[in-house]
């Protein structure tokens, strides 16, 4: 793995083997990133990475220019090793350590609902950002 462009292209990543993770392939994040570079302005725009894995995706948008990154995972040796990366590549991701899923369908039906009742810091999470990335595999 490797990042593609920014601040930090061209740096390869390499977590840990032992993670349970599928990262994004180079080939596929490059036509994702050229699709979403002809749409979007990154510097002051804050993103979800839901699902994150190894951060492969997060630490794309931030060697990008996004401010903040939130990456979200239920694995702590993913949570971990995204933590470590991105302290060593003084990027501002922030991680979450639960379960994405549940996250994103507590969000779901409060948004769904009449009542509009949704734990608090979970619609902040996703009202917040400018970009939402899912990619459960």
């Amino acid at each position: 793995m490797r990042i593609i462009s920014g601040t930090h292209k061209g740096r390869k990543i390499n977590p840990p083997k032992n993670l349970p993770i599928r990262p994004t392939t180079d080939r596929a994040k490059e036509a994702l990133f050229s699709i979403i570079d002809n749409r979007y302005y990154f510097e002051e725009k804050n993103m979800l990475d839901l699902f994150c894995g190894s951060g492969n995706i997060s630490f794309e948008f931030a060697s990008r220019g996004v401010e903040k990154v939130t990456s979200v995972d239920n694995n702590k040796n993913c949570i971990d090793f995204i933590d470590k990366t991105a302290e060593q590549m003084q990027l501002n991701i922030s991680t979450i350590k639960t379960d994405g899923l549940v996250l994103f369908l507590t969000f779901l039906k409060a948004e769904m609902s009449d009542s509009k009742e949704c734990p608090f810091l979970i619609c902040i999470q996703f009202q917040l950002n400018d970009l939402n990335f899912f990619d459960k595999s």
